[in-house]
């Protein structure tokens, strides 16, 4: 009886093997073979250095490939404003593809200047993938740093640029016997009138803030050479309902 029981176990296990499916494909393996798609870079991380009131550091280059199988199609994408790249966006089956990285110094102060450059494909199994931008500037090497005077139709002023000589932060009006009036009048402004390419402008208001019939505000409009050692431009006084306006010409004091 038992070894009756015993053939019976047996029968029906040699069905159950039989019946049974064959072993599909592994899922990890088909995963893998259906995102084989990799970007490859030769390069993750640029240093730029430049002087600000100069040209723009040399631009510079990286390379991206599909170092898998099947097509990379890829999008470039600086996160600051002050980083550009070129091309932004290409396809790689395998060959290298040249991407031109440029920084931009206009407008920005002094200092150390962190950014990141995002590259996307929605099929890489390492996407997305991110490049590090640093730019270092350093204050002009030029002679716009410190004091300078200028001379104009109603006396002349003074004003003071910042070391990294991208603001002014001081200017003095001073008068000579003009509408009547003598004497000096200087204002400060922590923050500073941005220097932009070499060129400025600033602005005062000298109205009476308890009388409304007094009211007095100047422009000031100035350019650096290239040398940095002279400074031209054009004045503008409106007081009450008169207008004066002329030239001037700056050299730095001392």
């Amino acid at each position: 009886m038992k070894l009756k029981i015993f053939f019976m176990v047996f029968f029906f296990s040699l069905i159950f093997v039989s019946c049974k499916s064959p072993e599909g494909p592994d899922e990890t393996a088909l995963g893998e073979s259906q995102q084989s798609i990799v970007i490859q870079l030769d390069k993750t991380s640029f240093n730029y250095s430049g002087v600000i009131g100069q040209a723009n550091p040399p631009s510079q280059n990286f390379q991206i490939r599909n170092s898998g199988s099947g097509e990379l199609l890829y999008q470039i994408v600086p996160e600051q404003s002050w980083i550009t790249v070129s091309p932004s966006e290409g396809s790689s089956s395998g060959e290298w593809d040249l991407i031109q990285v440029a920084v931009k110094c206009q407008g920005m102060r002094a200092g150390t200047h962190s950014g990141k450059i995002m590259i996307n494909c929605n099929d890489a199994i390492n996407s997305p993938c991110q490049i590090s931008v640093s730019l270092k500037l350093t204050g002009s090497s030029s002679k716009e740093s410190g004091e300078w005077t200028a001379k104009t139709d109603f006396g002349g002023f003074d004003f003071v640029v910042n070391p990294d000589c991208d603001a002014i932060t001081k200017i003095t009006l001073k008068f000579s016997n003009w509408k009547g009036r003598s004497g000096s009048i200087g204002v400060s402004r922590p923050s500073g009138w941005a220097i932009t390419n070499r060129n400025f402008k600033i602005e005062i208001d000298l109205s009476d803030p308890l009388d409304p019939l007094d009211r007095e505000k100047w422009t000031f409009k100035g350019t650096f050479s290239i040398s940095g050692d002279q400074a031209s431009g054009t004045w503008k006084a409106v007081i009450n309902s008169a207008t004066y306006s002329g030239s001037w010409k700056a050299i730095p004091k001392g």
